[in-house]
């Protein structure tokens, strides 16, 4: 049963919030300066609340934004954008702060995916598990990166975390293609 967001926390909480952020600055998910500025507000949180908004879906981390630049250079390389427009967007990219902030930096772009905020759940982790499992097989992936993109694949909340873990590779889930699963 979740807590009610009213609940104060404790030192245990804390501590647990800020393992996650050292985890997550550990894989290159978070830059030193996230790190900071999320482990002052894990510190200052009093509410579950609270903390619940420091590890919120909104926020954009350091791999978002990355992965929202390689998106835009793709865009850039196929002539949807100008030297101007490119640079441009890139500016508002590394300036968002949330999910949302991206909508107008791509909604005019063809392949743009607005799905890409839905949560996923135990049907598209296994589907996306079989496809890392798939690209392993055909020697695409090292033992290495497999065991690290399956670690992020059980960690993930929504299809762009997913997508994330698909960039460079030619077999991906069905579900983020737009095919149906069951």
């Amino acid at each position: 049963m979740d807590k009610p967001e009213s609940m104060r926390i404790g030192l245990p909480e804390r501590e647990d919030a800020l393992a996650t952020l050292a985890k997550q600055l550990e894989q290159g998910r978070l830059t030193p300066e996230e790190f900071r500025q999320l482990s002052e507000e894990v510190s200052s949180a009093t509410t579950i609340g609270a903390l619940r908004n420091v590890f919120s879906n909104d926020r954009l981390g350091h791999m978002d934004r990355q992965q929202a630049h390689e998106m835009l250079r793709r865009h850039f390389s196929d002539g949807q954008l100008t030297s101007e427009e490119f640079f441009e967007r890139s500016a508002a990219i590394s300036m968002a702060k949330s999910g949302d902030d991206l909508i107008p930096i791509f909604g005019d772009l063809t392949n743009y995916r607005s799905d890409d905020r839905v949560r996923i759940g135990t049907a598209e982790r296994d589907d996306a598990m079989t496809a890392l499992s798939e690209n392993l097989a055909a020697g695409r992936l090292t033992a290495e990166e497999f065991s690290s993109r399956a670690a992020a694949l059980s960690i993930a909340k929504i299809r762009a975390d997913v997508r994330k873990l698909f960039t460079d590779l030619p077999a991906s889930p069905a579900f983020l293609s737009g095919v149906a699963t069951n």
